[in-house]
């Protein structure tokens, strides 16, 4: 493949976080009439997302995978990352986090999809990855049934996509609200399990889903030299979701790689995608038991 290349996703920094002005997309809170409406889901906040920036197939169009970056971070930054790797038959969605404040910062603004820092056990703002999950299923929300569906990120990012996919298999936001779409398969790059106990709790009162869970695919890639989400929290959070029953999940370490991205994850993550999509069947949707909340 030639020289190594690093992946760098962008440090959190003023000029970064507070460029605002760009056009700004519906926030969470609307609804649309679409194939999977995105529901009022209960929130005292005003999030707005700037436009999406989106890689259309240049092939049959197989899957949409929705790709979402960490905080402090834009969409678009990853966009690269995915072009060089000939993913020819998917519709990759790099969606722009909210600015917002974050504790963790001294209340400091900047791009997040929820306020929360990567801990194991913490109680972690259920508020914010719920209008997280809305936006990606309202993105989600023109797809065709036929095409397989991904949510993916890189350490908040990541997090926030292992709670959609909570989301998606056990059919409720946290406030109970129905969850409007299913996903095929999900990957996470050097993020964490938000909420877990939480997350533990919904998924033993939901005794529905655990065939779901033997068949749903993972991928979660971590650096044993990361600083920032640490290799140990990336072990725990996988652990955790065998634990709930998710075998086919592959959790790989990438020995020397700190909070970043290389070539060599990203074409594991690439490899992984392609294999999810080689088969044809209908997207999976949302089932019609209601007991769950």
């Amino acid at each position: 493949m030639g020289s190594l290349r690093l992946f760098i996703p962008s440090r959190i920094f003023p000029l970064r976080c507070c460029s605002c002005g760009d056009r700004w997309m519906a926030s969470s809170e609307t609804t649309t009439n679409s194939v999977f409406p995105t529901p009022k889901i209960r929130s005292h906040r005003k999030l707005l997302y700037r436009e999406a920036h989106v890689i259309q197939p240049v092939k049959e169009h197989r899957a949409t995978v929705v790709w979402l970056h960490g905080r402090g971070d834009v969409g678009s930054s990853w966009a690269d990352a995915f072009e060089d790797f000939s993913l020819q038959n998917v519709k990759m969605i790099f969606p722009t986090a909210p600015i917002q404040p974050i504790t963790a910062l001294g209340g400091y603004n900047c791009s997040a999809w929820f306020d929360g820092r990567p801990v194991s056990d913490g109680s972690d703002d259920l508020e914010g990855l719920d209008a997280s999950a809305a936006h990606v299923a309202e993105l989600l929300s023109q797809e065709s049934p036929s095409v397989k569906l991904g949510v993916g990120g890189f350490s908040q990012g990541a997090a926030t996509s292992l709670y959609i996919t909570a989301c998606s298999l056990i059919g409720f936001y946290s406030d109970g609200t129905r969850f409007p779409c299913k996903f095929d398969f999900t990957v996470a790059l050097s993020g964490w399990l938000p909420s877990a106990r939480f997350i533990q709790r919904r998924f033993h009162d939901s005794p529905n889903v655990i065939e779901e869970t033997k068949d749903y695919s993972f991928f979660l890639g971590h650096g044993t030299d990361d600083t920032v989400v640490l290799y140990k929290l990336g072990e725990e959070s996988a652990s955790t979701l065998q634990s709930l029953g998710f075998s086919n999940l592959t959790f790989k370490s990438y020995k020397g790689l700190g909070h970043w991205s290389n070539d060599i994850e990203m074409q594991d993550v690439c490899n992984f995608i392609k294999k999810r999509i080689s088969g044809l069947h209908q997207r999976r949707l949302p089932s019609d038991n209601t007991s769950t909340r």
